[in-house]
C-alpha cells in the first residue's frame, strides 16, 4: 500500500486533498467504478438493454484478485449491475512476473474485452502498449506522466483515464523531515525493485531531493 494521502482523477485540472480514508485504495476505487459505470451507459443504452454483458479485462502483476479489482466489482453491483447480466468482469494475473503482463494483455484484447482495468503502473502501461481503440481505466497508479501513460493531468489523451496516487510528490518532503529529526543525517537507506515503475520514479525524486539538501 503507498502512502499518498492524495489522489487526482486524470482530467481534473488541480489535484483535490482529501482526508485518509480507512484504506487508500478505497477512494480510487470509488472514482474508477463511476468511470466503469458509465461505460455500461455505451451510446446512451442502459446496461439491462445491451445485447450482451460489457466485458471487462482486468490485469495485475498480483497472484489474484486485488483490494482494486474486488472493490471495482462491488462496487458495480451496488449500484445494481449484476454480474454475466450487466457485465462480465474477467481477470488476468501474471504471479509477480512482469515480463508476462504484455502478452496478458494482449490475451485479453484479443478475447474481445470492450473495456480493461490496470491496478498499477507496469499494468496500465502493459494494456496501453497492447491496444490505441479499448477504453482503459487505471488505479493506483503512481506516475502516469513519467511512464507516459498520459500526456498531462487536465488532457490525458489516447485511450486512457484514471486515478493517480500522488505519493510520489511526498517523496522530497520526506527527506526533508528526516534532515529535520536529524540534523546530521548523511546517509539514508532506500529499498526499491529494479524493474518496479513506482520505485524507480521515486528513487529519482528522492536523489534530487537529496542533492537539493546538500546545497
Amino acid at each position: 500500500m503507498r502512502d499518498g494521502m492524495r489522489h487526482r482523477r486524470v482530467g481534473d485540472p488541480e489535484p483535490v486533498v482529501v482526508s485518509p480514508p480507512p484504506h487508500l485504495w478505497q477512494r480510487s476505487v470509488m472514482f474508477v467504478v463511476l468511470l466503469v459505470s458509465s461505460g455500461l451507459l455505451l451510446q446512451g443504452v442502459h446496461a439491462a438493454d445491451r445485447a450482451r454483458p460489457l466485458r471487462i479485462g482486468a490485469l495485475t502483476t498480483s497472484w489474484g484478485p486485488t483490494p482494486q479489482v474486488i472493490g471495482l466489482r462491488d462496487g458495480l453491483r451496488e449500484l445494481g449491475y449484476r454480474d454475466h447480466e450487466h457485465f462480465f468482469l474477467g481477470l488476468r494475473f501474471t504471479q509477480g512476473d512482469t515480463a508476462a503482463l504484455a502478452a496478458a494483455a494482449r490475451k485479453l484484447v484479443q478475447d474481445g474485452a470492450d473495456l480493461l482495468f490496470a491496478d498499477a503502473d507496469d499494468s496500465a502501461k502493459a494494456v496501453q502498449m497492447a491496444t490505441t481503440s479499448v477504453p482503459i481505466v487505471f488505479a493506483g497508479v503512481a506516475d502516469p506522466l513519467g511512464t507516459g501513460l498520459v500526456r498531462s493531468f487536465a488532457s490525458p489523451g489516447g485511450n486512457l483515464t484514471g486515478v493517480a496516487d500522488l505519493g510520489l510528490e511526498l517523496s522530497p518532503k520526506r527527506l526533508e523531515i528526516f534532515r529535520d529529526v536529524i540534523p546530521n543525517l548523511q546517509r539514508v537507506l532506500y529499498l526499491y525493485h529494479a524493474t518496479d515503475a513506482y520505485s524507480k520514479a521515486a528513487l529519482k525524486l528522492y536523489h534530487n531531493a537529496a542533492r537539493a539538501l546538500d546545497h
